[in-house]
């Protein structure tokens, strides 16, 4: 239900204070600040410049075929700066809107086209330095995303789209981040007319960045076996093994937090694997599923807690079958839900919608052209048996750039919240 689904981006205002191991309820606080928030909550105070627009930006009407006029989305919260970018749109689905800038430092498109129960949403994202230029040295990159997305709105249903995408720009990179959701029409729109939000951000990333993930065994009564393995893409896009960890956790214990290598046998971290068991075993991979300068295929895993903020997720179980499990993290990181220890889930043909990006198989799930893909997918019932997480330990210039900006985002999106019925 989304009613319960919380955006995770603040917790890029968050470091250690992410989250609370007392707890065994996983939810978004009602501010993004932390008691114990660390150097990004502690930059987001002293951000004069993220809460302004840039002045001369210029915006392009769009005229899409077939139509006389479009309408302007309106932006909200919009920051384009030499080192980042940031749009919040209010939706009104129908009729078609538009929306561009190009310059000074990234060119942005989103245009929307449909009627009232499905809509088209076209974006295509691209950094394009202008003056002063994030990094001298490197001038306009190729395109860092381009994507096309359908929602459905139907008369009880809300409905959610995502994508992220990264590109080389010299020996640094680019990350982009979209996404999209619409209310169902059961609910009256905005007193200006929205119906749903739209919104994309990026920024230029100088520094690869390790990852610390951790694990929790909710279970009061059995230990809990886990392998955690980091794989590495390479050059040709193709994946390697890391070193793997080995721990046993008691009931009730967590995993210390030691970081992953960045790069390896000339590959970057993209994805981790948790092989944990206590009766049956499951098998789970995480990655940020998007594009990678144009291909489809497994972001590194730093720039896709950089775009959609520090990954925490259930760790699934079935006590009496194999599992493997894929999670794509570009869906669950942008329309988190809520969970708890031993909530119950009912899988069918290896989905559940309350869990968005879970995909689960009684044999190997793998990455196919466009997502996980599985030659039998899973129906029944998994309990919460623990949590997963991951977080960048310390925060790049990147990092730091975009603090503003996603907290800005978690704000907005937090106006925009959405419900189902």
């Amino acid at each position: 239900m989304l009613d319960t689904l919380v955006p995770m981006w603040y917790q890029l205002a968050v470091m250690s204070g992410s989250r609370n191991r007392s707890s065994i309820t996983h939810q978004a606080s009602e501010s993004p600040a932390a008691s114990d928030a660390g150097g990004w909550a502690n930059a987001v105070a002293t951000r004069p410049s993220h809460a302004r627009k840039t002045a001369g930006t210029l915006v392009l009407l769009l005229v899409t075929a077939g139509l006389t006029s479009q309408a302007t989305l309106t932006d909200t919260t919009g920051v384009n700066e030499p080192c980042s970018f940031y749009s919040f749109f209010d939706w009104t689905f129908q009729p078609p809107e538009s929306y561009a800038i190009v310059g000074p430092s990234w060119s942005v498109s989103v245009r929307t086209t449909g009627n009232d129960t499905v809509a088209l949403v076209d974006v295509t994202m691209q950094h394009y330095p202008g003056n002063p230029e994030c990094d001298p040295g490197h001038g306009p990159n190729s395109i860092g995303i381009q994507v096309s997305k359908a929602l459905v709105r139907s008369a009880f249903r809300s409905d959610f789209v995502s994508a992220v995408g990264q590109v080389a720009h010299g020996e640094h990179r680019d990350g982009f981040s979209f996404s999209a959701a619409v209310r169902p029409k059961n609910e009256p729109p905005d007193p200006n007319g929205a119906v749903g939000w739209i919104s994309t951000s990026g920024g230029h990333v100088p520094t690869l960045l390790p990852v610390a993930p951790s694990l929790d065994n909710y279970s009061d009564r059995r230990a809990l076996t886990a392998t955690i393995t980091p794989d590495y893409r390479l050059p040709d896009g193709t994946v390697t093994n890391g070193s793997p960890r080995v721990v046993i956790l008691g009931p009730g214990e967590s995993l210390a937090r030691q970081p992953f290598d960045p790069s390896f046998a000339g590959g970057t971290l993209a994805s981790i694997k948790y092989d944990y068991s206590g009766s049956a075993t499951q098998s789970m991979t995480l990655a940020f599923l998007g594009t990678v300068d144009g291909t489809f295929n497994e972001l590194d895993l730093d720039m896709g807690i950089q775009l959609l903020g520090n990954v925490l997720l259930p760790a699934l179980k079935n006590d009496d079958t194999n599992l493997f499990i894929g999670v794509d993290l570009t869906q669950w990181q942008s329309f988190p839900t809520n969970f708890n220890a031993l909530d119950t889930f009912t899988f069918a043909g290896g989905t559940n919608d309350a869990l968005p990006g879970f995909l689960i198989g009684t044999s190997e799930v793998a990455l196919g052209a466009d997502g996980y893909e599985t030659a039998s997918p899973f129906s029944g019932e998994v309990y919460v048996a623990g949590a997963i997480d991951g977080e960048v330990p310390e925060p790049g210039i990147g990092a730091l750039l975009w603090t503003g900006v996603l907290l800005t985002t978690w704000q907005a999106r937090r106006r925009h919240k959405l419900k189902a019925a």
